[in-house]
């Protein structure tokens, strides 16, 4: 590979770091950069759609069990990132990631392992998950 091109795609990563730690640190409170969180209210069945933007759910799990139910590999977009934040004083149900058929996304209660599903139950806990199409999961991000 050219040189020029190495230290480009360097670049880029490493703006793309910057830009998710604005985000992280940011949440649009104050300091960072501001976030189109999508509130999700307890008791909720989510359908994440396949897409390219990266989409950033804010859960409220504290009166009952949320379901967000990830794409399935036929819509699933290569690269595709969904961050999910449990945004509740308290969380007295979990949140339930579901893989789409034909996927397996990367249990949060198991780290590691990969299955059909994944669940969140720490108040305040945030996880970014991408799709890697060459496998078929929804792997935990950094």
């Amino acid at each position: 590979m050219d040189p020029r091109a190495e230290i480009e795609n360097l670049n880029i990563a490493v703006l793309y770091e910057l830009v998710w730690l604005a985000i992280a640190k940011g949440g649009g409170g104050g300091g960072g950069i501001p976030v189109p969180w999508t509130p999700v209210a307890a008791g909720a069945t989510v359908a994440v759609s396949g897409q390219t933007a990266t989409k950033f759910y804010e859960v409220d799990s504290s009166g009952a069990q949320v379901n967000l139910n990830l794409p399935a590999a036929a819509s699933a977009v290569d690269g595709q990132e969904v961050v999910i934040t449990l945004a509740a004083a308290s969380v007295n149900a979990p949140v339930l990631v579901n893989a789409g058929a034909g996927t397996t996304v990367w249990e949060d209660q198991n780290p590691g392992n990969f299955g059909a599903q994944s669940v969140l139950s720490t108040q305040g806990e945030t996880i970014r998950l991408k799709y890697e199409k060459s496998t078929t999961r929804w792997i935990a991000a950094a």
